[in-house]
């Protein structure tokens, strides 16, 4: 097989000049890119994060818990909680971390779920079903693995 050879007069760099302006097009594009999404992806975990409403589900977390604290302590129990725990600095690692593992279009489906009339019952009831469902998986899982 024989390679034609380009002309001599600067034909030569035509094909690695083409193809650094497509490579600098491509990077420079996908930086915009994932810019924007990064942007959009910030916007609807901000979303989620409202629609959610972490301060009342941190309320019902406690309350629960304080439930396994006894009885003439769990006013102060939950008192110190709501005094300790910075929402703030949560909803801003929530918010972060679901930057980076859910698309923008999950995000948003997320604050649509969770902004609907079943979403907000389903956030209300979920303390609750945590709290009576993790202690008989817990129960399960440790006597399963007395086994071995």
């Amino acid at each position: 097989m024989k390679i034609l050879r380009e002309s001599a007069c600067c034909s030569g760099l035509k094909g690695p000049v083409l193809i650094l302006a497509f490579l600098a097009m491509v990077v420079l594009s996908n930086t915009a890119f994932a810019q924007d999404m990064s942007e959009a992806r910030l916007e609807a975990a901000e979303r989620y994060a409202k629609v959610f409403d972490l301060p009342k589900m941190m309320n019902q977390t406690v309350a629960q818990i304080a439930l396994n604290v006894p009885e003439n302590k769990r006013q102060e129990f939950i008192q110190f909680m709501s005094d300790a725990l910075d929402i703030q600095m949560l909803e801003g690692l929530i918010v972060t971390s679901m930057t980076e593992h859910f698309t923008t279009n999950e995000l948003n489906a997320l604050a649509d779920f969770y902004g609907s009339p079943e979403g907000i019952s389903i956030v209300e009831k979920m303390p609750v079903y945590m709290a009576s469902t993790m202690p008989k998986i817990q129960s399960v899982v440790l006597q399963t693995a007395k086994k071995f």
